[in-house]
Parts: C-alpha cells; structure tokens; sequence
C-alpha cells in the first residue's frame, strides 16, 4: 500500500514539458508548475522567433504551455519565478526514499529485506528465513541494528588496539631508523678515519722507500765515479803518448812530401829522437783500473722477494661484541685458561682402552679394545663387569645413573645391561635401514637414551624401561659431517663432536646455538656440565708435550694441565675425558689411567 501510495504522488511531479521528475520546480501564475530549465527554453524559443506569427512570446511575458495564461518575468527569466517549495519537498523525500529501498539487501528466495543477523551462520536472512531455515539458531539471531552496534564496539576496540600497535612500532621505527642513521654516520667517520691513516701510512712507506732506492742509487754512482776515475788515470798518459806520436808521424810525412833532401837530412837526427821518445813511453799500471772493471763487472741487482720493510698497521677497529645466541653463531677461538687441574692417582688398568663415559657418581665406564669393561673409580678401585659374554659389542656406548649403561651396536641395535653386566629385556623401536642408521647414543638426567641419526638431522627420545620412543627433536641449521659422539648436558643441551674441526651444542629444541671451532677432534670428549674436554699437543723446546684442556660451552678454556709422557710408549697419544663436575679422568699412557681435581 504504501508502495502504491507513493507511486501516485511521484506521478504528479513530472514536468509536462519534459516529462521528467521536475528539477527545481518553478510555478506560473496560473500555478501550473515545471522545471526552471523547461521554462527557459520555452522563453529562449519565443525569443527566437517572429513575434508577428508567434504571439506566445510578449516582452518579459511567457505563456503557460497547458492553459496558455501569460505570466510576468523580470530579466533573470525563469530564475525569478516562485519556487513549488511543496514539489520540492515532496521531490526531495521520494529521492531519499528511493536511496534507502536501492540501499535494501532483498532475500532471493522469498524476497524480503534482510533485517537479521544470524551469528552462527554468519550472514543476513530475513524474517521467513528466520523462522523457517535459520529456525534452530534462534538465541543467535540478531537484528541488524543490534549486531552492527556490537560489531562497531568491536571494531572500535580493535582500532584502539591497533592505533596502540602502530604507535609502539612507529617509535620502534623511528627509534632504528635513527640508530641506523647514527650508526651509518659512525661507520662515515671510521672509514674516512681509516683513508687518512692510510694516506698517512702510505706517505711513510713511499718516503722510506724513496729514500731505499737514494741509498741504492748513491752506490750505484759512487761505483760510477771511483770505475771512471781508475779508467781516466790510465787513459790520460795513454792518449797524450798517442798524441805526440802521431804529430812526428805527420812531420815525417810533410818532409817526404818536400822533396828537399838537404832539409830531410837536417830534421832527420831531431825527428827520430822524438819519435823514440814518445815510443818509448810506457803504459801506466792498470791494476786499480782492473779492479775497478772487475768490481763494476761483478754488481747485480736483485730485486727482493720478501717486502723490505714490514707495512706498518693502520689501526684497531675495536668495540664492544655483545653475547649472542642466534643460530650460526661461530665463537671465536678457545681463549687462555683461568684455573688449573692438578694430578692426584695414577691407576693402572688391563688393557688400552677405546671408549669411556662418566656415570653421574664420579666413576667411569671404560671399554677395552677386546670388548671387556670395567667401572673405575677415583679412589683408585676397580670393578670388572661380568655378564653372560664376557666380550660386551659397542661402537658408542653411554652410562646411566642407577648404574646400568647402554650400547650401540655395529647393527644400529641399542641394547641396556645392568650393573653386572647382564643384558635386559628391553626392545626398542629403532630403525635398521642405511639411510637412518644411528651415529652416536647418549643418556639424558631423566634416563632416557638419545639416538641422533644425522642423515635426516633429528634425534630420536626413547625410554630406558620400555624402549618406547617418547619424543623426536630436530636438529636444525646443522651441516651434518663425521659424527665422534654426543653428550647430553644437565641442563638439557645437546652437544655434537664432528671431524670437521667444530663442536656444535643445540638446545633441548633443536636449535644451534654454539658452534666451536676445535684443533683435535679425535681427542675431544664432553662432560655432563656442558665442559669440553680436548687433549693437545704442543712442540716445547723440541719436545712433544701434552696438555688437558677444559673449555666451557662458550669456548672459554677455563683449566688445563700438563700429561705427563710415557717413556715405555713415546708414540702414544692420550685422549681424555670428563667423569664428573668435580673429579675427571683421563688416560695418560696405553695401560694408565690419571684422575684430576680443579684447583681452587
């Protein structure tokens, strides 16, 4: 109804002129009503034409085109005609009305307006949609305006959020970009710094180069001047006895060409003694002459292969390096030791031994090259472990704290024995193919053995008591080489020794956090704290000597000591290792095992 409503009165705003909606309605006298536009065309064609065969037009009168009433217009023409403010009105209410039906979101099945909101479902229905499809979401339908209101609440919190966010990273921004600012500046200053301690540098090694060659040239020219020197004192006499023999020569022959006998016959006793006696001038000693020749003759340059002076350093570029722990981060050489570790027993064992690894009681499990183990202690005593095989298989082995120990076969087979020796019935869940064979084994303080497969960068948790995996760890950013061992620390690290000269420690995620460049990796072993324990070798006087070093998982050396040598095996190379935080041992010869203490 109210459709019909208004499509009768929107009816009766159309111009008749134009038949369109009337636009800015002007009313004649005879209150016949069109748009100004229409109105002052048909002024503008009277105007145009014959006013004698068109009596529409009077001067400032116009006609109105339905019931031809004049009406008076001054010279602003349509423009100063009254105004239909009620079409206007009227025109201006149909257009918002028509905005707000052209804004509506009808329903295409039953095509209604869309004034609800269903939360559950996410979209606008209307209200036989809400009733009939949507009927079951009835505590999630909203009305339109409701749920706009909460969602506008809901955009305002999030804006105020947002503007909060934008502030803190706008200062953080402008905070870096400063500093990127000041530290480009800073870096300026260096390198100009730098160029004019070059420049300085170079000018001291041009100059002492310059002055070089004017020593090297001097010599050269006294050389010069002592060879011309000796040569003109034997050429001088030479050329003048040279000179007064040719002069008679031309006498002679100026005489022979006269033709005089009598004047030959008088020169002739003169000429003679003349030319005997520059004849028989003799020629000067050459010996200072020879030696002057001989020594010019034996000069060389050679250039030389080495620089003939050292290039003098420029300067230090020094300043603070903060602690990072970030992946791929190498730490700088192992630096000097602030403590040391002194000798306390010596305890001779039965046999050379090939593995060992420290149980948290400060005792030590050792492998024998024929298979066989022992559990040593710091007291010096000594516990031979004997199961149903005597001979225990193991490429790497690692200890438990209630005194079992666990090994990996040749076979990628894990296996856990007790005190004694004897094998447990615990089966676990490893892979035996090639490409996920195990490379080193290791035991965590909750007892659970740690498998590391480096081929596909992981390790593997298991349980000791069902040998059931229990987690997998990633080992991430890692470059897997030769895989020696592995440790697990107390705090939950991972430590890796390779043959590719670095230790890497991941944590207990998986991530590299420190990786160590070492000398001897074949000698390098890790405690239970992290430490790590290398045996070097340095050349004193002449002499081999080997030294026990500690270095923290920072790379910092913090102990070491001096191995004795034995003189029954002087190719014997010892290796060492950590058996406690407070006690460590080492082997000092094939059959001889040394324990040491910090000195505090």
């Amino acid at each position: 109804m109210a459709e019909s409503i208004v499509g009768a009165i929107s009816g009766h705003l159309d111009c008749a002129i134009c038949y369109r909606r009337f636009e800015n309605a002007k009313c004649l006298n005879c209150l016949h009503t069109f748009c100004e536009s229409c109105i002052n065309s048909v002024i503008d064609t009277a105007v145009g034409s014959d006013s004698d065969s068109d009596d529409d037009f009077i001067e400032n009168h116009v006609r109105c085109p339905v019931c031809r009433e004049e009406t008076n217009y001054d010279q602003g023409k349509a423009e100063t005609l009254r105004p239909n403010l009620l079409a206007n009105k009227l025109i201006e209410e149909l257009k918002r009305h028509e905005d707000s039906e052209s804004t509506k979101e009808l329903c295409k099945e039953h095509g209604a307006e869309k004034k609800f909101f269903c939360e559950k479902c996410g979209v606008l229905i209307c209200s036989e949609c809400a009733l009939c499809t949507h009927g079951k979401h009835t505590f999630l339908i909203k009305n339109v305006e409701d749920a706009s209101k909460a969602k506008v609440d809901g955009m305002v919190k999030l804006m105020s959020k947002a503007t909060m966010w934008m502030a803190s990273h706008q200062e953080f921004f402008m905070d870096y970009t400063k500093k990127k600012v000041e530290g480009n500046k800073r870096l300026d200053d260096i390198s100009e710094a730098i160029q004019t301690s070059s420049s300085k540098c170079l000018k001291l090694l041009t100059d002492m180069i310059n002055r070089k060659k004017e020593n090297l040239m001097t010599k050269v020219e006294s050389n010069r001047s002592d060879l011309n020197e000796a040569v003109d004192n034997i050429l001088g006499p030479v050329v003048e006895a040279i000179s007064e023999v040719s002069d008679e020569i031309e006498c002679a022959e100026e005489l022979l060409d006269s033709s005089d006998p009598k004047e030959v016959v008088l020169q002739y006793r003169d000429w003679a003694k003349r030319l005997l006696r520059g004849i028989d001038q003799q020629i000067p000693s050459d010996m200072d002459a020879r030696r002057q020749c001989t020594r010019v003759g034996s000069l060389k340059f050679f250039e030389s292969k080495a620089p003939v002076l050292d290039v003098p350093q420029l300067g230090v570029l020094w300043g603070q390096v903060p602690e990072r722990k970030d992946q791929d981060t190498e730490m700088p050489l192992l630096q000097r030791p602030t403590q040391r570790l002194l000798l306390t027993l010596r305890v001779q064992v039965c046999g050379r031994i090939k593995l060992m690894t420290p149980y948290t009681n400060g005792s030590i499990l050792v492998r024998y090259r024929d298979g066989h183990m022992e559990v040593l202690s710091p007291d010096g005593s000594c516990f031979r472990i004997r199961g149903r095989s005597t001979n225990i298989s193991a490429r790497d082995m690692a200890a438990l704290s209630d005194g079992r120990f666990v090994t990996l076969t040749k076979r990628n087979t894990v296996k856990i024995y007790g005190k004694g020796g004897e094998s447990q019935q615990v089966e676990f869940a490893t892979r035996e193919d090639d490409d996920e064979s195990a490379d080193a084994i290791a035991t965590d303080i909750h007892d659970n053995v740690l498998l590391l497969y480096s081929g596909v960068a992981r390790v593997v948790r298991f349980s000791s008591d069902g040998g059931e995996p229990m987690d997998v760890i990633p080992i991430n950013c890692v470059e897997f080489n030769v895989v020696l061992r592995m440790r697990s620390t107390t705090r939950g690290k991972i430590v890796i020794v390779q043959n590719d000269g670095f230790l890497i420690a991941c944590s207990d995620e998986g991530g590299m956090y420190r990786k160590i460049p070492i000398r001897e990796t074949d000698k390098v072993s890790c405690d239970q704290e992290g430490n790590m324990w290398m045996i070097s070798h340095q050349d004193i006087q002449g002499t081999k000597r080997a030294f026990l070093e500690v270095y923290g998982e920072n790379g910092d050396r913090i102990v070491d000591t001096y191995l004795p040598n034995d003189s029954a095996a002087p190719e014997f190379e010892p290796w060492g290792i950590a058996a406690s935080t407070n006690c460590f041992a080492a082997v000092l010869s094939p059959n001889e095992v040394g324990w040491f203490i910090r000195e505090m």
